[in-house]
């Protein structure tokens, strides 16, 4: 083998921009400083040849870990801003108890006019559109795909060498993670079949039992692949247990 050929095949970036267009349909252009951009957009349509070349990128870090947060401020990872729900969440109720307490004594409100008061606060707790329900300081890039649904680039982050074993600030490993987002996803899933079953049972004009049942149809079609990809995703997984047990032990 040629020297050329050797340091081609060492070299890691991106040179000129070149575009792409992924299977999935995404189109971008090949610049090293948009890697984070393009893994966070993997996630949405968990998108793993999206994830492939978001990590060619010379500047990417794999072991990056979410951090920030506080105090309403954006969370980030590999240099890449978010919020999520949880966070604004927090804040709400933060300014809703400085309020109540600012109040005592003060400002006698009845429970209505605290109500309006309530959601004033929640629109200036919740200032932007979050990306996650929730996200945790310490998450991986990995533990972020898997609460997107992502099992796809969840499983290709593992394969290229994401610890599993490593807890987040709430002390969660990725495998706690799994089973919380499965339990979020079932309780979702019966949610609207209940909600089926209840609308299903009443007199409907034909325009309303055609939207039901395109609704039904969809709901099938969301969630029957993303449990195929959550179970293949669990076996997965325990094998990368085993394996990381293995090692230590």
């Amino acid at each position: 083998m040629s020297d050329s050929l050797k340091e081609k095949q060492l070299f890691r970036g991106f040179i000129g921009g070149d575009s792409f267009q992924t299977k999935k349909g995404f189109k971008g252009n090949k610049l090293d400083t948009l890697w984070a951009k393009y893994l966070f957009k993997s996630l949405d349509l968990d998108d793993e040849e999206l994830a492939v070349i978001a990590l060619q990128s010379s500047i990417a870090d794999l072991d990056s870990k979410v951090i920030g947060g506080e105090l309403g401020t954006p969370y980030s990872i590999g240099g890449y801003g978010f919020y999520a729900k949880n966070q604004f969440e927090m804040q709400s109720t933060l300014l809703k108890d400085g309020e109540r307490i600012n109040s005592k004594g003060r400002n006698f409100l009845s429970i209505a006019e605290w109500g309006k008061v309530d959601e004033q606060l929640d629109k200036l707790g919740h200032h932007g559109a979050h990306t996650f329900l929730r996200a945790i300081r310490g998450d991986s890039f990995a533990c972020l795909a898997v609460k997107k649904s992502a099992f796809s680039v969840a499983k290709y982050l593992l394969d290229i060498g994401i610890d599993p074993l490593h807890d987040n600030e709430e002390g969660h490993d990725l495998l706690y993670i799994v089973k919380e987002q499965y339990s979020d996803l079932s309780k979702e899933l019966l949610q609207l079949q209940r909600d089926y079953e209840v609308v299903s049972v009443k007199v409907m004009v034909p325009t309303q039992l055609k939207e039901l049942s395109n609704r039904n149809d969809e709901l099938e079609g969301f969630f029957l692949p993303i449990y195929t990809l959550y179970n293949r995703f669990v076996i997965f997984i325990i094998n990368q247990f085993y394996r990381s047990f293995s090692g230590i032990n």
